[in-house]
């Protein structure tokens, strides 16, 4: 049983300071969204989903629950992904929102327990920047994104395999999207013409790979790549996030 609380945060933590003493009675459990919103929240108990809540701005919940070890989850739902079985989906071909998530084991052998969601980046954010002319007859008038996932289990932060594209038309020399947490490196991004039809399928996660990204990393990095024209070659170029030379791959 869950009830949203609606009295300040401070009440809140003042409550939690009185104890009785009422050995093998229930546990209160105090949730708290943190900057997580909209939120689905789920308390898991031997892989069965006990109890839940969501709120579409900042809440508190209270749950009560029997004295036991509980693992406690958070999604986000965004226009073009659902939440549902701790499975965060994405929906047919639409782009990727930007999804947060948290999960954490809680011991609630006690008589109450206060937890604060906090929110890990399951994205990443791609932009690519093209240094060609866009009268280049290999310049891309649109882009492909495709996966072999299309989902996340916030139980496990690991991603659930399932067939993703999505297709975007390009509006400038410089495109930003994003890719949720890949669990293998066959992400691809196809580059169309519309005069040449495929131009080339880089295999993004390859080269991502080859550079050291980690789709392992609690929040996920964002990336800034640039193709450009280069002794009638595109060149791709993956800078690094942090100290050292940008890998540079002619395609």
């Amino acid at each position: 049983m869950h009830r949203i609380s609606v009295f300040p945060l401070f009440v809140l933590l003042l409550s939690c300071t009185v104890v009785e003493n009422r050995d093998g009675g229930p546990c209160t459990l105090y949730e708290s969204s943190g900057d997580m919103r909209p939120v689905n929240v789920s308390l898991w108990r031997a892989g069965i989903d006990v109890d839940g809540a969501s709120s579409d701005v900042p809440a508190d919940f209270e749950f009560t629950v029997e004295r036991e070890d509980y693992l406690v989850t958070a999604a986000c739902e965004g226009r073009h992904t659902s939440y549902r079985d701790g499975i965060v989906s994405l929906a047919g071909e639409s782009p990727v929102d930007s999804v947060y998530a948290y999960s954490r084991n809680l011991n609630c052998n006690c008589e109450w327990v206060c937890d604060t969601v906090t929110r890990h980046k399951q994205f990443a954010t791609v932009t690519i920047a093209f240094n060609i002319s866009p009268r280049h007859d290999r310049f891309p008038d649109s882009l492909r994104v495709i996966s072999t996932w299309d989902g996340l289990d916030v139980r496990t932060m690991r991603p659930v395999r399932g067939d993703y594209g999505h297709t975007f038309v390009c509006t400038g020399i410089e495109q930003s999207f994003r890719v949720l947490r890949q669990g293998d490196d066959s992400l691809i991004l196809r580059l169309i013409s519309r005069s040449m039809g495929v131009v080339d399928n880089v295999p993004l996660g390859r080269f991502l790979t080859r550079a050291g990204y980690s789709w392992d990393d609690e929040d996920l990095k964002d990336i800034r790549i640039e193709v450009e024209e280069a002794a009638a070659k595109l060149k791709l170029i993956i800078l690094d996030w942090e100290d050292g030379e940008p890998l540079i791959i002619e395609i």
